[in-house]
């Protein structure tokens, strides 16, 4: 007599046969589940694996924009101190050059042309001045109307 297995799908010559395949069958099923169960729980791991670095470099991004944003008001700070210190430079500079010009324009009232002649260290110190008020004001010039 022929056993025919509806698991299997599959006829056997003896019953002992049939229950062998069926139990065979049955385990191999059972070991498909477990298989097929490891790889989802692999994947889950490994998903939140991603999940948390993908949190991580967003946790990143967010402290290097407070820290671009610390940079920007430490700069702000800085250029506002900066501004501070070389405007008060700038007008003690003015005040001196004021107050020459005044006693040079003092001078011409009263005995005429001021003329100074410089030789030495006083006519080297003199054009390095000069020589470097004049570069001050090209390197604004320049800085602010061409990009080098």
């Amino acid at each position: 007599m022929k056993y025919y297995s509806d698991l299997t799908k599959k006829i056997y010559d003896t019953e002992d046969e049939l229950t062998d395949a069926e139990k065979t069958y049955e385990k191999e099923q059972e070991d498909k589940k477990q298989e097929a169960l490891k790889v989802s729980n692999r994947k889950k791991e490994l998903s939140k694996k991603i999940q948390d670095a993908d949190d991580k470099i967003t946790s990143a991004h967010n402290m290097y924009d407070m820290a671009l944003q610390d940079i920007k008001k430490l700069s702000d700070e800085y250029t506002k101190k900066c501004d501070e210190i070389i405007s008060a430079a700038k007008k003690n500079l003015s005040d001196a050059e004021r107050e020459k010009y005044a006693a040079v324009l003092d001078f011409n009232k009263e005995f005429g042309p001021y003329r100074t002649t410089y030789t030495g260290e006083k006519a080297s110190e003199q054009f390095n001045r000069i020589q470097k008020q004049l570069e001050r004001s090209y390197r604004n010039f320049f800085d602010n109307w061409f990009l080098f």
